[in-house]
């Protein structure tokens, strides 16, 4: 295939996942204020292994030693991300700033990379640090310095984003991308449905709405998403890939204040502003040391 075809359509691809992202915001703050937690994370991990799980069972015979810890890690970390996401809109976080916070993470993973590998970051990332510290002030910081539980659960969701980024990239090299997906997802519908046993949260019925939002959450933003995520990164700078999915936090503000009506203040848009700024700074900084990707 045409070397500019497959970049198009890869750019395509990631800009797709960054609108389906965006609403899967949306559908997790209206899945939250029904469900909880653990029963979204558990069944939203479940509808979207077993199509992957289809797609990938040719491959199975691929499995090692390798791809398990890679799934193992990737899952967990994926798993407490959104489980940490989800239970912050439980807490009153809007969808939009929910988007721009868990953002965040695109900046901090610079510095595990220099915490677990000894890769200095660059003066671009110490500056994205910055503003990126600086928006989150603007956006979360009440006059007396504190933040709410649900800005502060958002936040560490955004750690551990960052710790999942980093899984992803030291156990997907040489290996089947969609394999590590799926393996990813199972371990993640594991983690929910342990969590879900042991709170014992389930739901006495769950609304057409509920089911809606779950069907959503599992078929979109995880099984399609993560699938084209996969095919996207696979023929453009994965750089360049990452400010494109970064567009999800844009995308997740534009539909909160359309469909849930979110009020975002002149502060909070200085905010957004800011750390959108700090993504870019970041994902920029790393550029230019950063190879195109062909088929």
């Amino acid at each position: 295939m045409d070397t500019k075809k497959t970049k198009v359509l890869g750019m395509s691809a990631l800009l797709l996942v960054s609108v389906i992202w965006g609403a899967g915001f949306l559908f997790q703050k209206w899945g939250a204020e029904e469900l909880s937690t653990a029963y979204l994370v558990a069944w939203r991990f479940t509808v979207a292994f077993v199509p992957l799980a289809i797609i990938t069972r040719k491959n199975w015979k691929l499995i090692d030693k390798g791809y398990l810890l890679g799934g193992l890690a990737s899952g967990s970390t994926l798993a407490i991300g959104l489980g940490l996401q989800t239970l912050a809109m439980a807490y009153g976080t809007e969808p939009g700033k929910c988007a721009f916070l868990t953002a965040t993470y695109c900046v901090m993973v610079p510095f595990f990379c220099w915490l677990f590998w000894k890769k200095v970051p660059k003066r671009a990332h110490a500056l994205a640090a910055i503003f990126c510290l600086l928006g989150i002030g603007l956006i979360s910081l009440n006059t007396d310095f504190t933040i709410t539980i649900g800005d502060g659960l958002t936040l560490l969701g955004g750690v551990v984003f960052a710790l999942n980024i980093l899984s992803i990239a030291k156990f997907c090299v040489g290996r089947d991308p969609m394999l590590i997906t799926m393996l990813q997802i199972l371990v993640g519908a594991i983690c929910g449905w342990i969590a879900l046993l042991y709170t014992g949260s389930f739901p006495e019925s769950v609304s057409l709405n509920g089911a809606w939002n779950i069907a959503y959450l599992g078929l979109f933003s995880t099984c399609l998403c993560m699938s084209l995520q996969s095919y996207g990164l696979k023929y453009i700078n994965e750089t360049v890939g990452t400010i494109i999915l970064s567009l999800e936090s844009v995308f997740g503000t534009i539909f909160s204040v359309i469909f849930y009506k979110e009020i975002v203040t002149t502060r909070m848009g200085i905010g957004f502003v800011i750390i959108f700024v700090a993504v870019l700074l970041s994902q920029l900084a790393e550029l230019g040391k950063s190879s195109t990707k062909t088929e």
